[in-house]
């Protein structure tokens, strides 16, 4: 009798076991239709750091060799501006971030050039959690690099809203609005252009779309990848108060000014025409979204001509990890995540 009362534990104890391990393996199953399981740990977030109503916050993640942004902006809705290179870290990092702030859809999604490094990780963040409308840039080669193509093909798959990154597009509204500088009208612009007829990497960064978004006092000034003779024919054609994003508004109204550095900081980034036609008068923040590379970025002169601009408000994510920049009325704060 006792013998049998052990083997029955035994048994209970298996059929426990049993359940739970086919219960597991369902469960992983139907998670994964829904959700890779690579990127599970991702999804499991606990206390989401949702940004309230009315604040506007602005992180730059750490990507390494590669550019994202994520923009909770003040009435509840998402902007991402790029998705990095597409790598597994950069990945989880970006799918953590949007998680952790209770972020599902994304409103507006920002392709700011055809570079794996900017575009490489958006068809996988398309797929997993849907965008409603997609900024683009003019490149009649789809093909033009892989994960831009895959990028295109994911939108398209989608359904979302399209339109391109040319001068004047974006939203506007009474609180805060984001608009492109460069390049122009898309098949009018010579730098679009000359990328469609020759697609070289100097031809691509010119092409890099540069984008404009203020709230409360403070601007964001993005400058993808682009090269010194977009920022400066940029810096000449510009009528800084006509140009400013809200009808009727003029840059008297920015008190701060946020510069995302152009190519991870090369030595060709840095425009001076260009950051003063902004910065005057204006308490400025520059960030160097920059990883590992062969290619020696960012430039030690970049770093000190910003720096002269910004001293001691020039931030790298290699060094300072995801920089956030909050912004309400009356308060600008800059902080970061140190890895």
């Amino acid at each position: 009798m006792e013998r049998r009362k052990k083997l029955s534990k035994r048994t209970v104890q298996l059929i426990v076991f049993a359940s739970v391990a086919v219960l597991v393996c369902l469960s992983l199953i139907i998670t994964n239709v829904f959700i890779p399981l690579k990127y599970l740990s991702a999804y499991i977030i606990f206390n989401k750091g949702e940004t309230p109503n009315g604040v506007m916050r602005v992180r730059f993640l750490d990507v390494d060799a590669g550019d994202c942004a994520i923009v909770e902006l003040p009435d509840g809705k998402t902007l991402l501006v790029d998705g990095g290179n597409g790598a597994y870290s950069s990945q989880l990092s970006i799918l953590k971030v949007l998680n952790g702030s209770g972020i599902g859809k994304i409103d507006y999604c920002v392709c700011t050039s055809v570079k794996s490094e900017h575009c490489g990780g958006l068809a996988e963040i398309v797929k997993l959690k849907g965008v409603s409308r997609v900024f683009m840039p003019y490149c009649t080669d789809k093909g033009i690099t892989r994960e831009f193509s895959d990028f295109c093909s994911e939108v398209s798959a989608y359904g979302a809203s399209v339109s391109y990154c040319e001068y004047g597009e974006g939203l506007s509204d009474e609180l805060y609005g984001f608009c492109f500088l460069s390049p122009g009208i898309h098949d009018e612009d010579p730098f679009y252009q000359m990328m469609n007829a020759s697609p070289t990497t100097h031809n691509i960064n010119n092409a890099s779309a540069i984008l404009w978004l203020e709230y409360a006092g403070t601007g964001f000034l993005f400058l993808s990848d682009a090269g010194y003779e977009a920022q400066s024919a940029l810096a000449k054609s510009i009528d800084i108060d006509a140009d400013y994003v809200r009808p009727g508004g003029d840059m008297s109204d920015i008190n701060n000014l946020v510069v995302k550095v152009a190519e991870h900081g090369s030595a060709s980034s840095f425009c001076s025409e260009l950051i003063e036609r902004f910065a005057t008068g204006k308490t400025v923040t520059a960030v160097i979204s920059v990883g590992r590379n062969a290619r020696g970025y960012p430039s030690a002169d970049t770093v000190a001509e910003f720096g002269m601009y910004a001293p001691e408000n020039v931030y790298r994510t290699d060094y300072d990890g995801t920089v956030s920049v909050t912004v309400k009325p009356g308060m600008c704060r800059v902080s970061k995540e140190i890895k």
